[in-house]
């Protein structure tokens, strides 16, 4: 187990691990352009980009999160104009500048975000499941028959449980759906089996 493997290290590394296993499930090609001729590059969304920064809020905690991200607050957005103006570009350039090394998010997706976590935080049974353990862990192993090279990487883990779990150690994985309503659970629970 490995505690400290930054995410672009993981992601990027030759160990085999769930995604590249749906490239490979999708199609071979997509596959071999992507890891062995390191031709595609992981195609970044707006999901994604919430993810990642729910995950930093959630897990890590603010300060790491504030260490990675930052916001355009609301009113400053608003004063750039519209989107696709010359001033509107201008001014996100500028603010890049000045927020150099960290990722932007746009008040929108700060609002998502914050109101996310703190959902998470002031959730009892997810404020005592995140009371203890380790963010982002990452486990290797090499396949003993085939010597194959494989990782995952556990959102949260706690090797000594918790009340909720009579004690027992657990992962725990934090997924962020644009609505959650009782039908539509079964498939997210299916889908990220």
């Amino acid at each position: 187990m490995f505690f400290d493997i930054p995410a672009e290290l993981y992601h990027g590394s030759d160990f085999t691990n769930r995604s590249k296993l749906d490239d490979f499930h999708e199609s071979r090609e997509l596959y071999h352009e992507r890891y062995v001729l390191g031709k595609q590059e992981d195609e970044e969304n707006e999901a994604y980009k919430i993810g990642r920064a729910l995950h930093a809020y959630v897990l890590e905690g603010p300060e790491a999160f504030f260490s990675r991200y930052t916001h355009i607050p609301e009113e400053l957005y608003a004063s750039w104009g519209h989107p696709n103006s010359n001033a509107h570009k201008a001014a996100k350039l500028a603010f890049q500048g000045m927020n150099a090394g960290k990722e932007i998010l746009k008040p929108d997706e700060f609002a998502q975000i914050s109101a996310m976590g703190e959902k998470v935080r002031t959730n009892p049974d997810a404020a005592q499941l995140l009371a203890v353990g380790h963010p982002e862990v990452t486990m290797r192993i090499r396949t003993p028959k085939h010597g194959f090279m494989v990782q995952c990487r556990a959102d949260w883990l706690n090797r000594d449980g918790c009340a909720l779990t009579d004690g027992q150690p657990y992962i725990a994985d934090i997924k962020s759906v644009a609505s959650f309503t009782a039908r539509n659970w079964k498939h997210v629970w299916a889908t990220h089996l």
